[in-house]
């Protein structure tokens, strides 16, 4: 039976329907949705915030290693749980010391035992209460947000940074014209959102629907407006009141079109590592799908959605890692950057992606120049058409060619006179400086005899001054 499609659209909300549209503030009233009294944290309270809430994860996977295994999600049921049953207005961190009955449920449903995981719930929630502790006690500290326009809008203050769409940037513009207040600027307001967004960037935390799913709830059930956490994710019509949001901006990488680009990036990987897409596992660490993705988005997240996918598809190994030690090299390589060589960490990285796979450490003690891995990575780029065993046969032929050239040059063939030497051996000898003395009719002898005379004869006349 074909659909008939309807005349007009359901009233589905108080604000917007057939009876037309209300005023922007009556709209803001309705969902809750003005927080312009809300005050922006600062960058570095910020950052301590993702810093806390991804050692967070790192621990939960930690305390689970050497157990049955790791329940799928676990991380983010146990943070939309116990934030929910939180009262505090700390947004990110669970201040609540108690266990967490779903995260228990969680661990025993992959067979931990009732005890070790309720231990392993209670020693998480105490230590987000206590990351939410020594974040309540820090002071904020005035920072000034260096803004970069280019493709894409760069934001970055005291060694973070954050990269935005142009179309993002303008929207969170507009709506800060609207609600934000003057004070800390538009800029660090913009930072510190971005920030937040990397830290629930995982898979799990976004909720978001395709436009075609927005398309059928508006025209089969009258859906007027969505509400969406993230401020870059609405449109807003010249009245100031919130519209439909008819396609996909293309903002971040966990949007629309970066669930696309997170498809290609897990393609990739299949194509490379068929076992490991298959299993699910990749020397004993999971590799699923969603883990994957989730990887490849926090991958986006301080390089770009596009220049992720662009490494991603030149290696897929970096799927397989450890994000947050990549994310800690590239600061490393970013820290490296004079101010002639702005976006050169990102153009190395770009065309050798495994730079990332070095631990920060590894390049603390190595301390190599951030040109030296940017004329290899050029190099490596250039012959990335050969492939990898390709690459493997040029280098290895040119140590070898190499030392078929060296070897004549200085050490010689054949018991024979080395080139070096046929050329330095047609050159006089440059005499030594004692003999050059000699023959002049020095003795170097009778020179060193004068050194015990003169401290003998000082000692005497140092005597008799007394």
């Amino acid at each position: 039976m074909p659909r008939v499609k309807k005349a007009q659209l359901l009233t589905a909300t108080r604000w917007e329907g057939t009876k037309g549209t209300c005023a922007k503030d009556e709209f803001l009233a309705s969902v809750g949705a003005d927080a312009s009294d809300v005050p922006c944290p600062s960058v570095q309270q910020e950052l301590q915030r993702m810093k806390s809430f991804h050692s967070l994860k790192q621990k939960l996977r930690e305390w689970c290693t050497g157990g049955p295994g790791y329940p799928s999600m676990a991380f983010e049921r146990w943070w939309h749980s116990a934030i929910c049953r939180s009262e505090s207005s700390e947004p990110l961190l669970p201040v609540s010391s108690a266990a967490d009955s779903t995260l228990a449920a969680d661990l025993q449903g992959v067979g931990f035992a009732a005890a070790e995981a309720q231990q392993i719930a209670r020693r998480l929630a105490s230590t987000s209460a206590a990351h939410a502790e020594n974040l309540r006690k820090l002071k904020p500290k005035p920072a000034e947000v260096s803004c970069v326009e280019g493709d894409e809008v760069s934001l970055s203050c005291g060694g973070v940074s954050a990269r935005l769409s142009k179309p993002a940037y303008r929207k969170l513009q507009q709506l800060f014209r609207l609600h934000g207040k003057a004070k800390p600027g538009f800029d660090q307001c913009a930072l510190v959102t971005a920030l937040r967004y990397q830290s629930l960037g995982g898979v799990g935390f976004q909720l978001a629907l395709p436009p075609p799913a927005f398309s059928v709830l508006k025209e089969e059930f009258g859906v007027q407006a969505g509400g969406v956490k993230f401020a870059a994710g609405k449109r807003w019509t010249t009245r100031g009141v919130q519209r439909p949001r008819r396609i996909a901006l293309g903002a971040f990488p966990w949007d629309a079109e970066g669930n696309a680009k997170a498809d290609r990036a897990y393609d990739a990987l299949s194509r490379a590592y068929p076992e490991a897409a298959k299993n699910g596992q990749f020397m004993g660490d999971d590799c699923s799908k969603n883990t994957v993705m989730s990887r490849f988005e926090r991958l986006g997240s301080f390089l770009g959605s596009d220049v992720a996918l662009l490494i991603v598809e030149k290696d897929p190994i970096l799927l397989l890692g450890d994000t947050s030690m990549q994310e800690a090299s590239f600061r490393y390589l970013r820290s490296l950057e004079e101010k002639s060589e702005e976006g050169l960490a990102l153009d190395a990285v770009t065309k050798n992606p495994r730079l990332l796979t070095v631990p920060e450490f590894e390049y603390q003690r190595t301390k190599p120049t951030l040109a030296s891995l940017a004329q290899a990575a050029t190099a490596i780029d250039f012959l990335r058409p050969l492939g990898e065993v390709g690459l493997a046969v040029v280098i290895f032929g040119s140590f070898i060619l190499l030392l078929l050239i060296l070897r004549p040059l200085i050490y010689g063939v054949g018991g024979g006179q080395s080139l070096v030497g046929s050329i330095t051996g047609a050159i006089p000898p440059i005499p030594k400086p004692w003999e050059i003395a000699e023959s002049y009719g020095i003795n170097l002898a009778s020179l060193v005899a004068i050194i015990p005379i003169y401290q003998v004869v000082s000692a005497v006349r140092n005597q008799v001054s007394r």
